[in-house]
């Protein structure tokens, strides 16, 4: 019989933008894609690393352009994840709002 290990679950949402030390989501010199990353650190630790979805809630972008924006977690540990933005072209971005979810063993 496998025992079952108690669920944790924890939420947020972050506003990430320009005043951010190395934001490079407003700069346009190429077409190469830009790409910024913020840590997270969970309040209290997973067991195990949890499962973490990540989604756009809001964003301030350049009217005069495309909306062109990715947003997703990645190196996700027990203790915590990284949230990666991308956007690419000549698209503009000043700020997002990144809403997480992380599921997992307590």
């Amino acid at each position: 019989m496998n025992d079952l290990l108690p669920l944790k679950f924890l939420s947020a949402t972050v506003t990430l933008g320009c005043n951010r030390e190395g934001w490079n989501l407003l700069e346009v010199d190429s077409d190469q894609p830009r790409v910024f990353e913020e840590e997270v650190v969970f309040q209290t630790p997973f067991a195990v690393p949890p499962v973490v979805l990540a989604a756009l809630a809001g964003f301030d972008l350049d009217h005069h352009t495309n909306a062109r924006v990715r947003v997703r977690p990645i190196d996700i540990t027990p203790t915590g994840f990284r949230i990666q933005i991308t956007t690419w072209h000549d698209t503009r971005v000043w700020s997002v709002d990144v809403a997480w979810t992380a599921l997992g063993s307590a």
